[in-house]
């Protein structure tokens, strides 16, 4: 039986790298980067139950559901299998099982590769109860400094200027909720890979992996490159922003954020995020401040992060965007609370 990963990860963390990494072995397929999960699990369904019609409308017309190159008659067939009224879970549960045994019917291992899994990890569970979750952290610091300068997926599909995050309490207090949802949950099993050890060794963090998933000795022979799953797994939206995996690892850019980052925005993100960093092996930089002084920088941070959050509300309004925002926020906040 084909065993099934999901691979959880903060944007800029990575993933791309290690999902390319993994699926150089002949016994693993790793998804497009697809955000049907939470697509499936956060749109609104009356008494639970999704019209199977209306879903297949709303996820080809919503999503980058087109992007996994599955026929739309055949999407709604297999949904049609089931009922013409299906639940969140068994919707995903076929959608999951038809686009691998659509893209990679032979492998051993499947891995979900997608967004804003940390805040459905319970119905996860439930829906895919012998799943291992993979779990890729990267210094949060390192992650920052990435998305300050990376466009986001709206600039990208639009034209329009902006990135994924160019503030840093919001950046860090996001970092540090999907490292506390992650060691909240006791679902199923987890497996962490820091970033920075797979660049740094490589072959190791590789081997570990492939033995938490199960992968059989002939699974790991190499029978691809990073190039291909470059090429066939990232959509035409974000494929110019991982050009570089297929390239040579470069560890020296691991430590770029020292660089890049000011001592003021490095002591204010250990202020932030300093036990998560500690937890992960992450040694602080910043020397130590008077007390008032740091928690007032800190407040201003956050005063003006407040700004911030009501513009990018503004914006996804005048888009026709904020009741997408809105919803995907409602579930973070519920699964930050436990339920």
């Amino acid at each position: 039986m084909t065993k099934l990963a999901f691979l959880l990860y903060d944007n800029r963390s990575g993933s791309t790298l290690l999902s390319a990494l993994l699926s150089e072995r002949a016994g693993v397929a790793v998804s497009h980067e697809t955000d049907l999960v939470p697509a499936v699990l956060e749109i609104p369904a009356g008494r639970g139950v999704l019209d199977v019609a209306d879903l297949v409308e709303y996820l080809y017309a919503e999503t980058r559901f087109a992007e996994l190159d599955l026929h739309r008659k055949a999407v709604e067939a297999a949904l049609r299998a089931q009922d013409d009224t299906v639940s969140r879970e068994v919707a995903l549960q076929t959608l999951v099982r038809h686009y691998f045994e659509t893209h990679a019917p032979e492998a051993e291992v499947w891995i979900v590769k997608g967004p804003r899994l940390h805040y459905h990890l319970d119905v996860l569970a439930t829906a895919f109860p012998e799943a291992t979750v993979l779990h890729l952290v990267r210094d949060g610091r390192a992650v920052f400094r990435s998305k300050r300068t990376t466009p986001s997926g709206h600039a990208l599909r639009t034209g329009e200027r902006g990135v994924m995050d160019a503030d840093l309490v919001r950046a860090a207090q996001n970092w540090q909720r999907k490292l506390d949802l992650v060691e909240a949950f006791g679902g199923l099993t987890v497996h962490t890979t820091r970033y920075e050890d797979v660049v740094h060794a490589k072959e190791a963090s590789l081997r570990r992996i492939l033995e938490t998933l199960g992968v059989s000795g002939a699974g790991r022979i190499r029978s691809g490159s990073r190039a291909d799953f470059v090429d066939g797994q990232i959509g035409g939206t974000y494929h110019t922003l991982h050009e570089n995996v297929a390239g040579e690892m470069k560890p020296s850019q691991v430590s770029q954020w020292q660089e890049d980052l000011t001592p003021a925005e490095i002591e204010a993100y250990e202020g932030l995020a300093g036990g998560a960093l500690d937890r992960y092996g992450y040694e602080r930089l910043a020397t130590s401040e008077f007390w008032v002084r740091r928690q007032v920088r800190l407040l201003g941070l956050r005063l003006r992060r407040e700004g911030s959050r009501w513009a990018a509300l503004g914006r996804a309004v005048r888009r026709g965007d904020a009741m997408r925002v809105l919803r995907g926020k409602a579930f973070e906040w519920k699964a930050s609370r436990g339920g």
